[in-house]
């Protein structure tokens, strides 16, 4: 039994992300509502804040998050 509040959609996009000057790149392999799955080598301290920017189609999306 899944029990996550937001459906998980597989998406496989660029992104880009890091924490003051320390800038590292990865891809999605999922995303929902509340959150993005990051398929990297480079892994954070949960709570960490982290600025990011998602390649889409058309255009980019630049958002800060929190690693959990």
């Amino acid at each position: 039994m899944d029990r996550r509040l937001s459906k998980r959609l597989i998406s496989r996009k660029k992104i880009k992300y890091g924490v003051n000057n320390q800038k590292y790149n990865g891809f999605t392999f999922n995303v929902s509502e509340s959150g993005i799955a990051i398929n990297t080598n480079k892994l954070f301290t949960p709570g960490t804040k982290i600025i990011a920017h998602l390649f889409l189609d058309e255009e980019i999306l630049k958002f800060q998050g929190v690693i959990i």
